[in-house]
């Protein structure tokens, strides 16, 4: 397997810092990033591709050399974190007792639409991850985000809210009463594979199979796969007027408003925050035109007191969020250098 080389990122003063430390990783749809922390806030840092090609064990050892390297920067051995906190894009499935990854953008063997390297139909993660680092903690990452940003981010001080990550695919983390929902085997808020109705014809289909699900509408593999070209051009192209791309990233908003919509009225939440690389590079059009949709959605009496209350907020960094999520599985509570002042919410 080639493990692509990393470029950690050491903060100033980060040296001299003394223990305990704790680390965090991020699989997402197309990089991993990882991070080393003590209490005083985030120490090192490293992104890296995930990996496309290989056996099923070739992302994890991807992710332990990126971790290694953020620790070799530190001067510190692996085996002195206390902690890793791991959030990574799923659905999770079990296999000899731990967790592996079933994510749509990273198994080409789950749709002949895929278009990937690989005929994987699940990749092995919680099983390397601790074979090298002993002390792992694992969740989807949209949960993970949502804990980060209710921690941390525009949705603290709320109890019933989402999280909704539109990038490579679309993901969502789910709290109720002030509790993370998981369910029974982890995967709780993947509704980016549910199906909400949709105007195109015939209906693209999803990494994970689907046909005219949110994430096949809305994704940023979908929607680059229709495009024939990368989501940045896309939207490029969106935002000069192309009545093609415009056609496109219309349903794409149509799929994620329906989305957002269905969790309201389901789940009676009122706060959700988007973020994702995808949505948060265009969140200046994005985000009102979200919010135009829902709101439409909601204009007959029957609903409209369930919507019109919900708040709908962009986060203000993806990276930050990714990477809270990760650290806010594994840090300690009383580490007050992470608890820095709520994120003001975009109006």
């Amino acid at each position: 397997m080639t493990v692509h080389a990393a470029s950690p990122a050491v903060l100033p003063g980060a040296v001299a810092e003394v223990g305990p430390w704790v680390a965090g990783l991020d699989l997402g749809g197309t990089k991993i990033a990882a991070c080393v922390a003590a209490p005083s806030g985030v120490l090192a840092r490293s992104r890296v591709p995930v990996p496309r090609a290989g056996d099923t064990c070739a992302v994890a050892r991807s992710m332990i050399a990126t971790l290694e390297q953020c620790c070799a920067q530190l001067a510190i051995n692996p085996g002195q974190l206390a902690r890793v906190g791991v959030s990574a894009c799923g659905p999770f499935v079990g296999a000899r007792g731990v967790l592996c990854s079933a994510a749509p953008n990273l198994c080409g063997g789950l749709s002949e639409t895929a278009a990937l390297p690989n005929d994987w139909t699940q990749i092995d993660l919680e099983a390397p991850l601790r074979e090298r680092f002993g002390r792992v903690v694992i969740a989807n990452d949209a949960q993970a985000a949502l804990v980060a940003e209710h921690r941390f981010g525009v949705l603290r001080g709320t109890t019933d809210c989402a999280y909704i990550t539109w990038s490579t695919g679309i993901g969502v983390g789910l709290m109720l009463d002030g509790q993370l929902l998981r369910g029974k085997s982890g995967n709780a808020g993947h509704a980016g594979h549910s199906v909400v109705p949709s105007r195109s014809s015939p209906l693209p289909q999803c990494g994970c199979g689907n046909e005219g699900d949110v994430e096949s509408l809305a994704g940023g593999a979908s929607l680059a796969r229709r495009w024939g070209a990368d989501t940045e051009s896309l939207f490029a192209a969106w935002r000069a007027g192309d009545a093609r791309a415009t056609g496109l990233v219309d349903r794409a908003l149509d799929a994620v408003a329906d989305l957002i919509y269905n969790l309201v009225v389901t789940l009676d939440i009122d706060h959700v925050a988007i973020g994702g690389g995808l949505f948060c590079a265009q969140a200046d059009r994005l985000l009102h035109a979200l919010r135009a949709r829902v709101a439409a959605s909601g204009r007959r009496p029957g609903m409209r007191s369930m919507v019109e209350p919900l708040r709908i907020a962009a986060v203000d960094d993806p990276r930050r969020t990714a990477e809270l999520g990760a650290l806010s599985l594994v840090i300690p509570a009383d580490w007050n250098a992470f608890a820095a002042e709520p994120m003001a919410l975009h109006s």
